[in-house]
């Protein structure tokens, strides 16, 4: 799956730079064959054909990952208050 190995070196590339978050420049971890953000008008193909490729079921949307991720985060121990920086 070169969707993981490709999430997973984005991540690390974030760990090891934390300069990227506190010089409040932005990173993006979904991004198109080239490297470029997705274009709005495309992403929804993309996440469908993605959502359908893990086997999420039809009405998982986009947004439930941003509830996952927090109740994740907080399941492993972040406080209310990391939460809600989190969660902005």
């Amino acid at each position: 799956m070169a969707e993981v190995g490709s999430a997973r070196k984005h991540a690390r590339n974030i760990s090891t730079n934390s300069a990227v978050f506190s010089s409040g420049s932005v990173s993006t971890l979904f991004v198109g064959e080239r490297g470029a953000p997705f274009r709005r008008s495309s992403f929804g193909r993309k996440w469908r054909k993605a959502r359908a490729k893990v086997g999420l079921p039809e009405d998982f949307r986009f947004y439930d990952l941003r509830h996952t991720g927090h109740t994740l985060s907080t399941q492993s121990g972040a406080t209310l208050k990391d939460t809600m920086v989190r969660a902005g």
